[in-house]
Order: C-alpha cells, then sequence, then structure tokens
C-alpha cells in the first residue's frame, strides 16, 4: 500500500459535493491542475478539462474522465460553509484498507461520494504517470449527465478514445450503457487480455454515465473502467484502497497498449432509456420528480433505484 497515494484519495473523498453544487471540487481541480502545470480550462457549464503534454502529427489524445457531483444532499450545508467529510480507515474482509465517511457534526455515519470521487482520484494518477494525456471532470451526472451533454466539443477535437472511471468494485467493465455499445470488436480484442490480466469478468450493461453522450456525440470508442468504491448511493458507502490501487493499473495498462491512436466507432443513436433524444430524457426526469419525489413505484408501490426502475418489478418510469 502507497502511503502518498492513499493520503491524496483520502484528500480527495474529503471534499463534499452534489448534484448541481461541485464548487469545491472544482475548486481543489483548478488549483491541483494549475499547479502541475497542465493547461486547464471550465466550460459554461462547469466542466473542468485537463489537458497534459502534446501530440505529434497523426496522434490522437487519450483521454479520461470522471463525474464530480454525489447523490447526498445531507452535505449540502457542508459545501455552503466549506467544511470536509472526517475520513475514517477501517477494516474489511481480507484486512483490506477500507475507506468511510462521517459527518464532521454529527459524527454519524454518512456518504461517501466514492462514486465517483475515486474516480477523479484515478483520472489524477493517470496524469500522473502519462505525459500526454487529457482529462475531463464533469458536473451533475448523477441525475441525467447533464455536465456532458453540455461539454465543450472542441476539447475532444484530436481525442482517439476516452476511459471513464466510474464503476463499481474492481471487477467491473461497462460494454453497454441503456443498450449502446461502447465499443467495437476491433477495440475489445486490444484489451481483453488486460482485463483477463485483472481478473475483470463482470461485463456490465449499465443505465447511463457521461461516457454515453459522448458516444452520441463523438465517432470514437469509449468505455468505464471499475474504481474500488461499493454500496453507492448509501450512508454505507466504502472504498476498498487495495481495489483502487489494482484499477490504477488497469488503466495504466489500458492507456499504454491503446496508445495514441483513434479507434472509430460511429457516432450512437440512442434507441431505449434515452428515447432517442437526450433532451426528452432530462425533461422526464425533471416532470417525474415534481410528480414522484419519494421515488415509489406506479405499478407495485415498492422503492425505485436512483434510475426510476422499479427495485422490485422492474419497470422503467422514464420509458412509459
Amino acid at each position: 500500500m502507497e502511503k502518498n497515494k492513499l493520503k491524496h484519495l483520502i484528500e480527495i473523498l474529503s471534499i463534499p459535493t452534489y448534484f448541481g453544487m461541485e464548487t469545491l471540487v472544482q475548486e481543489y481541480l483548478i488549483k491541483y491542475g494549475t499547479e502541475k502545470g497542465y493547461l486547464v480550462n471550465k466550460d459554461t457549464k462547469g466542466n473542468i478539462y485537463f489537458t497534459k503534454g502534446s501530440i505529434k502529427e497523426k496522434q490522437y489524445f487519450p483521454c479520461v474522465c470522471a463525474h464530480i457531483d454525489s447523490v447526498f444532499n445531507e452535505h449540502i450545508d457542508l459545501i455552503k460553509n466549506n467544511k470536509r467529510k472526517d475520513i475514517r480507515i477501517g477494516r474489511g474482509k481480507h484486512n483490506k484498507t477500507k475507506l468511510m465517511a462521517f459527518h464532521p457534526e454529527t459524527g454519524k455515519r454518512t456518504g461517501l461520494a466514492g462514486d465517483d470521487l475515486a474516480g477523479v482520484f484515478l483520472c489524477l494518477q493517470m496524469l500522473e504517470h502519462f505525459d500526454n494525456l487529457k482529462a475531463a471532470f464533469f458536473v451533475e451526472e448523477e441525475y441525467g449527465c447533464r455536465g456532458s451533454n453540455e461539454c465543450d466539443k472542441t476539447f475532444f477535437n484530436n481525442v482517439g478514445y476516452v476511459i471513464q472511471f466510474d464503476g463499481p468494485t474492481s471487477n467491473w467493465f461497462t460494454e453497454t450503457l441503456s443498450g449502446v455499445k461502447m465499443y467495437n470488436d476491433d477495440f475489445l480484442t486490444k484489451v481483453k487480455p488486460i482485463l483477463e490480466k485483472y481478473n475483470v469478468t463482470n461485463y456490465s450493461d449499465d443505465p447511463y454515465t457521461d461516457i454515453l453522450p459522448l458516444k452520441e456525440k463523438f465517432d470514437f470508442c469509449c468505455c468505464n473502467l471499475p474504481t474500488g468504491y461499493h454500496n453507492w448511493h448509501t450512508n454505507e458507502e466504502y472504498v476498498n484502497f487495495e481495489q483502487t490501487e489494482k484499477c490504477i493499473q488497469l488503466g495504466i495498462d489500458f492507456i499504454n497498449k491503446l496508445g495514441y491512436n483513434k479507434y472509430q466507432f460511429d457516432k450512437a443513436e440512442f434507441t431505449s432509456f434515452f428515447s432517442n433524444s437526450y433532451e426528452s430524457y432530462l425533461k422526464k426526469y425533471d416532470k417525474y420528480m415534481e410528480q414522484n419525489p419519494k421515488f415509489v413505484c406506479d405499478i407495485c408501490g415498492s422503492e425505485m433505484d436512483e434510475y426510476f426502475i422499479c427495485t422490485i418489478c422492474g419497470h422503467n418510469h422514464l420509458t412509459k
């Protein structure tokens, strides 16, 4: 276990953030990137972009990304008062390092926001390792990927592929998002030996994360890698640091293998979850939040998950 990396991860995890209230993480990233000498930009939506180094003719930048919001509205007062979560180290199964968050005022367990601050940490680790790399940090992912949907398109003009760090555990590789494939067979052929090396066997079909709107806008392959967080969107969330360390090496191997090439893959057309229009999804979300703020299924009365899908009967309330 590398103590400097653990310290850095704890520093990032301690920053409170919430959907639409990502100010403290934005400030942290701008200061961090500026001190490192990266080219730092912030777009009108609030997304943060880093560019490190340069590329040669006919080369393309690898790009990593993560989102900087969370679902924990109980952290709003911490954000307003510029206070930090108390991150404590415990021991999990097999004596693994377990990072948990506690509220600095109540002392009670609270949301860690490892989803996706652990992803932010992993992006910064990739920037430490590689001389030529781009990174994007998106706001407002949790309820509709609004930041990535309004990204600065010019930033991605010379990008060859995007790796997002937003998967739980260390055994997660997103295959599709809302039924949309993120990469082609050639891309998978390149990275599959690496996935096997790190025993990544869970090829997941997920609802959404930021690479979904990117796949609609751009003609390159995308993928989503794990970060080491568990029990996301709950006060019992934790990060397994040893798994996060494994994800660092996984990301490094991915970029070393894929190099400075472009992996062409036609822009996606949304046909399921987003009903052919990302904007229509956002409108549906806003309307449904007004009508059903308690997240109760219209069909069976059970609890819905954060994607408005019933945890019992499986009904998707945004596609009806």
